[in-house]
């Protein structure tokens, strides 16, 4: 943590030096050139400084830090017309998003279509030749046929009990872990929320995409195009949405680590940016190396603004209750998961052309969707969010912009949702 303020901090004063004010451009990386000192290289100075002014990160418990920032001029506040042209800038850049993702569904949505058009012109133009093969080779020796079950083309040869031709193109492969379909969406949607992470002034979306802080793009698209043990795909089901929430770790390690914590620190108010990793580990506290790359800084964040299931879950609002989890301000609370809902809306709109499914749908474990969302309540939580939308407008403006370019509508009636969710939380 000190490391990481010392490179921030002398990369701000070569920032100054160069172009007089401290007011960085959130996409702004440190370039590997002179003036630039070697151990500030690729820094993202942009989003650091933004979490600096906007959480407080890496300076709220060392008033010495703020001292040292003070000395060099640091704005704590951007000016207005900064303001309001990041904004502006952030709206065309998701206008533009959004073109590019419907000229991109409709080149696939074509190129599908000429594929199957091309596939049933040279089924049209073979099976008679295939056909008429077949009888030639039936009449010369009909022994070898019966014996080996030629197939030839994929068609096979009628047997004693059947007229008709089997086309064994017809076949049903596999299901894999997400049907092709969905990974373009999927993909799409990583990448769009990557670029709006890197653009946004809200750290809410700038910070906390959980089920891609520890995957990069290609680690994404490898995990999705795996296939699957059938023994792996039950577990994925049965674990759901949840399996975004922690990476490779599970709610039973992350409960060990806030007693790790809690035993140094005496409480689990883990500061946003703490992450186990190689420094952690080394000061010999009780992390070893089964728990390197934990974000555990952001999965208290998590909890606390209803990313991550916890506070209506009694099983681990008991957990998170023994270690005395403070859960901040409750208002901010949204009472469904932002990450899993906007990718099932994502194949929902893909699937029906609008993004609105009624109040009691349910993903079904069916080839369009993936195995992870099998009983996600994805028309409960799309009612949840119109119920919440004073909540997302005030906090989370980014992400109420992400359901607009995803055309939701917000005025559609929520519907017989249980009363819990029209009442603040207790």
């Amino acid at each position: 943590s000190r490391k990481r303020f010392d490179n921030i901090y002398e990369a701000l004063q070569v920032y100054k030096s160069i172009h007089g004010n401290l007011f960085v451009p959130q996409a702004f990386v440190v370039p590997s050139e002179e003036p630039w000192p070697e151990n500030t290289h690729g820094v993202r100075l942009g989003a650091r400084v933004n979490a600096i002014r906007t959480q407080g990160a890496l300076v709220s418990n060392f008033p010495e830090r703020k001292r040292l920032l003070d000395s060099i001029d640091f704005s704590w506040e951007l000016p207005l017309h900064i303001k309001k042209r990041k904004k502006i800038a952030e709206f065309e850049e998701a206008v533009r998003q959004q073109e590019e993702v419907k000229e991109a569904e409709k080149i696939v949505v074509e190129e599908k279509r000429k594929e199957e058009e091309k596939k049933e012109e040279v089924l049209v133009e073979s099976v008679p030749e295939r056909v008429e093969a077949l009888e030639r080779l039936q009449s010369e020796s009909p022994d070898f046929i019966n014996q080996s079950k030629l197939q030839l083309g994929g068609v096979s040869p009628p047997d004693e009990s059947s007229t008709s031709y089997i086309d064994v193109t017809d076949y049903d492969p596999s299901r894999m872990f997400e049907p092709i379909q969905y990974r373009e969406i999927a993909g799409e949607a990583m990448r769009e929320y990557l670029q709006e992470r890197d653009m946004s002034e809200d750290p809410d979306i700038r910070e906390k995409a959980h089920f891609e802080g520890h995957l990069t793009p290609e680690e994404y698209h490898h995990v999705i195009t795996r296939t699957i043990p059938e023994e792996e795909k039950e577990k994925m089901k049965t674990t759901g949405y949840k399996i975004l929430e922690f990476g490779r770790f599970n709610w039973n390690k992350v409960v060990s680590a806030f007693r790790i914590y809690k035993k140094n620190f005496k409480n689990v108010d883990v500061p946003y940016d703490f992450v186990v990793d190689d420094e952690v580990i080394s000061k010999d506290i009780g992390f070893d190396e089964s728990y390197k790359g934990m974000l555990l800084g952001e999965i208290v964040e998590g909890l606390r603004i209803g990313d991550i299931d916890g506070y209506e879950d009694p099983d681990r609002a008991k957990t998170l209750k023994t270690l005395r989890f403070k859960w901040g301000l409750k208002e901010k609370y949204l009472r469904f998961r932002f990450i899993p809902l906007v990718l099932g809306l994502k194949v929902y709109r893909h699937l029906y052309g609008f993004p609105n499914p009624q109040y009691d749908f349910v993903v079904p474990d069916s080839p369009q969707w993936p195995y992870w969302m099998t009983n996600m309540p994805l028309g409960e939580w799309a009612a949840i969010a119109r119920v919440q939308h004073d909540i997302i407008d005030e906090y989370y403006p980014d992400r109420k912009d992400m359901f607009t370019a995803l055309e939701f509508l917000w005025w559609f009636p929520p519907g017989p949702i249980p009363q819990k969710y029209f009442e603040p939380l207790e």
